[in-house]
């Protein structure tokens, strides 16, 4: 799973919507993560126990256990908290609050020493006992990774969830959007989801997943025989030109779509 495969580009701001402008803070996974459900090494693993790890989250995601998983093997991976390396607990909330805008579910961290886990808050006691039985047998991005693997099984075993009727994510597709420097981009995307409703969250991203702006749309019909829009006004003293913006669906139920990214060409 190769980090160019994560890259993702830029944003925008439309009336009627919630928006956050910010800068990426360094932290890799609460990027990727927006993106997709699983973060791995950047020493990477091979491919056959990614695959493992990728197909047991998507299957627990499919039977309505939503989970995402991040898998840190060394400081590198922390990016700009360091600090936090070892100290699972610490990172999967701190990492957990940073997902907030976007995901509010089951997080799972997996480290050299252990196992943290992250529900928005809420208490995780289950959880924790679920991963005390799970043992990391080599500190290494392959052990690391089939650890987490296994610990997505142990917690779908161990922990009853309420069957929710709805267990199918909205698809979501981002159109290519042109650009002027200093004037307001529209950002156009296509939207279908089963039970009619979903809220939108649109990035828009630079090289090296600098993030630029989030746009949380309300809860609204999902229309996909007709594009929905956001806009953004793009910065005047734009550095770069290599822009790009995603966008992932999620409906009542708390099904989320898989990131739909679209290029932005600027002028």
């Amino acid at each position: 799973m190769r980090r160019s495969l994560l890259f993702a580009a830029a944003l925008a701001a439309l009336a009627g919507v919630a928006t956050t402008t910010a800068r990426a803070d360094g932290d890799p996974a609460s990027d990727v993560l927006y993106l997709q459900d699983v973060f791995v090494p950047y020493a990477a693993p091979t491919p056959d126990v990614v695959k493992r790890l990728v197909d047991t989250v998507a299957a627990a995601n499919r039977a309505g256990f939503r989970i995402k998983v991040a898998v840190i093997q060394s400081e590198q991976d922390l990016g700009s908290v360091p600090s936090l390396f070892n100290r699972q607990t610490i990172y999967a909330r701190f990492l957990g609050t940073e997902l907030k805008l976007f995901y509010r579910d089951r997080l799972l961290v997996v480290m050299p020493a252990g196992f943290g886990v992250y529900r928005d808050g809420l208490p995780v006691e289950r959880e924790v006992a679920a991963l005390g039985m799970v043992t990391i047998d080599s500190p290494d991005a392959d052990g690391l990774t089939n650890a987490a693997a296994t610990a997505v099984e142990k917690l779908r075993k161990a922990i009853d969830t309420r069957v929710k009727k709805d267990r199918t994510p909205p698809v979501v597709r981002a159109l290519a959007a042109t650009a002027t420097k200093g004037k307001p981009a529209t950002l156009a995307y296509t939207v279908f989801d089963a039970s009619g409703r979903s809220r939108q969250i649109v990035r828009v991203y630079g090289p090296a997943l600098l993030l630029f702006t989030t746009i949380v749309t309300k809860y609204d019909r999902a229309k996909p025989r007709r594009a929905a829009k956001v806009t953004w006004r793009v910065p005047l003293k734009l550095e770069t030109t290599k822009l790009q913006f995603c966008v992932v669906a999620e409906d009542a139920s708390g099904n989320q779509s898989k990131a739909s990214c679209a290029p932005i060409h600027v002028t």
